[in-house]
């Protein structure tokens, strides 16, 4: 199956990834791959995500895919 294109956030989820997004308490690359899914949700595409945060298709992707199988585990 090919990954998601855009991810679909609920209320609830998109407000999480925000506090992830802004807290200090998160890695770099955990605040980054919830950026990359907020900004999916908010209608971006891959590359404008890619030249936007400095992450490949590839990378993105593959958190698309990661969101989609384990979600916040």
């Amino acid at each position: 199956m090919p990954p998601a294109r855009y991810i679909q956030l609920t209320v609830e989820e998109d407000q999480r990834l925000r506090e992830i997004e802004h807290s200090p308490d998160f890695r770099p690359k955990v605040r980054l791959r919830a950026q990359v899914l907020r900004l999916s949700h908010q209608g971006w595409q891959v590359e404008r995500i890619g030249s936007y945060s400095g992450r490949s298709r590839t990378s993105i992707l593959r958190d698309f895919e990661r969101w989609n199988e384990h979600g916040f585990e």
